[in-house]
């Protein structure tokens, strides 16, 4: 069980959230945050990380560790400390109250804001030994796969994904809490004036309340979400038996290829739950894609899991081809008028090609196709045109013409020089043709490639292995020397 006491938070400065915030950088890409690279992000004065670390280590916001290298890492307590003082730098809260319930990823505390308006603080707690299959059970990177992150950065990934479904639906009008703020892995939401349906003894008028939660069902559906844990820890009960929603971090889309048992299981959940609680039986089963009828997609707008751009591109795929289908019925119904006005434009644009002047196509960028030995041109140099023909009947050429013809006769045709360039290649080494004529695998030069990427993964790894600062200042030279001994063995071989 995490504890979290806020009256630290008082006599935190400055500078001891700044070396937090450098160990949380820090652990970004390091299990535990080396010693001096916390020193060089927080870049307090000379000794002034060190002290601040000795003092947040004794109220044990930190843990230190020194096996492997001197370094630091964080408790869900110094990630608490970070949410709360962005949360009172913007004003959303200024007092932590008790604790009104725990859950199996989350803790829920009471705290105030500066209008004095209690409010509910959601900080979430993955990793518990309780519920530590969530990596499988839960998708919080839309679809890719987790590569050893760490418990505080899932924590982290599963309140921006509850922040953003609880502001999507209650942009929609859902009967779910006002979100108000989020940082890190805590949230800031509305307080419900009411009790958890658990325990609730006792209904005036369960028909109602239980066509409320079917109804709430059916209408996440048509929004192209499932709640997927949709029982009576997570539905809040007011005074006056409406039903307000909570908890989302689970939530899917209708795409999902267990949608179908996603929604017959949360339905499953209330009949259960009323037949057991306040005996009371019903016989309306909804089904997923009988009794719902989408209207909106807030899958598509929050990301959900089961929807993904792969599941976009086969609904426009599917209009296309359907609106191409109406298009071609269309288009067999007017053929005979489609033929007479496609001949009719035909004829418009043959009388357009020959109509149209020379000028008019140069302003139009339409390139005008020069010949190879244009009458009027010598072809040993470039003489001016023939003078035994009449000033009526000489061709008249412009300077654009003649420069290609020039370019042309001289072989330096941008066109031509660059095909060229790309039929010279260079011949593929790793193959060889044979006295019969037969195209060969270049075994020796494979063997030498393959051997030199080998010895260059050996040399990154033992760099690799100076840098992680394990290893005594002896042994680091010894390592050294035998990089630049094996770099020296590698260019005398020819492989580097």
């Amino acid at each position: 069980m995490v504890k979290f006491d806020a009256s630290l938070l008082r006599y935190l400065d400055e500078e001891d959230f700044r070396v937090l915030a450098a160990v949380e950088l820090a652990s970004r890409n390091h299990e535990i945050a080396p010693t001096g690279l916390v020193e060089r992000i927080a870049g307090l004065k000379a000794g002034g990380a060190k002290k601040r670390l000795r003092w947040l280590l004794k109220h044990n916001f930190l843990l230190h560790d020194n096996k492997i290298y001197d370094g630091f890492r964080m408790n869900y307590q110094a990630y608490d400390y970070l949410a709360l003082r962005a949360f009172v730098k913007r004003n959303s809260c200024i007092a932590v109250g008790n604790k009104i319930g725990v859950g199996k990823e989350s803790d829920i505390y009471v705290v105030m804001n500066e209008e004095e308006e209690e409010l509910i603080l959601k900080i979430q707690r993955l990793g518990r030994t309780s519920f530590r299959s969530i990596k499988k059970n839960r998708d919080y990177k839309n679809g890719r796969a987790l590569h050893g992150e760490s418990w505080y950065y899932l924590s982290r990934l599963a309140a921006a994904k509850e922040f953003s479904f609880m502001k999507a639906l209650h942009a929609e009008g859902f009967p779910v809490p006002t979100p108000i703020d989020q940082n890190r892995h805590c949230i800031v939401m509305s307080r419900v004036n009411g009790v958890p349906l658990i325990n609730v003894a006792e209904l005036e008028h369960p028909q109602r309340v239980f066509k409320d939660c079917i109804d709430l069902i059916i209408k996440f559906a048509q929004y192209g979400l499932i709640h997927g844990d949709f029982n009576e820890f997570n539905l809040m009960i007011t005074d006056d038996e409406e039903v307000v929603v909570i908890d989302f971090p689970q939530m899917t889309s209708t795409n999902h290829p267990n949608a179908q048992y996603l929604f017959d299981r949360d339905v499953q959940c209330i009949h259960d739950y009323f037949r057991r609680k306040f005996k009371v039986e019903f016989d309306y089963y909804p089904t997923l894609h009988v009794d719902t009828e989408r209207q909106q997609s807030l899958d598509k707008q929050v990301l959900a899991t089961g929807y993904n751009k792969q599941n976009e591109k086969e609904l426009s795929n599917l209009s296309n081809l359907l609106n191409d289908d109406n298009s071609d019925s269309d288009s067999e119904t007017d053929s005979d008028s489609d033929s007479d006005s496609d001949s009719e434009t035909e004829d418009k644009e043959n009388a357009t090609e020959t109509i149209l002047p020379d000028t008019v196509l140069k302003e139009l960028s339409v390139s005008i196709n020069v010949p190879e030995n244009p009458d009027g041109h010598d072809e040993e140099d470039d003489a001016e045109p023939l003078l035994d023909a009449s000033e009526d009947e000489k061709p008249k050429y412009t300077k654009e013409e003649k420069a290609a013809y020039k370019a042309k006769k001289k072989g330096t045709d941008g066109a031509s020089t660059t095909a060229s360039m790309r039929i010279r290649r260079k011949a593929n080494p790793n193959y060889s043709v044979s006295e019969s004529g037969c195209t060969e695998i270049n075994m020796d030069h494979v063997k030498n490639r393959v051997k030199g990427n080998l010895k260059r993964e050996e040399i990154r790894e033992i760099a690799r292995t100076c840098k992680r600062n394990t290893q005594k200042p002896s042994d680091k030279r010894r390592t050294k020397r035998d990089i630049v001994g094996t770099r020296r063995d590698l260019r005398a071989e020819g492989m580097i």
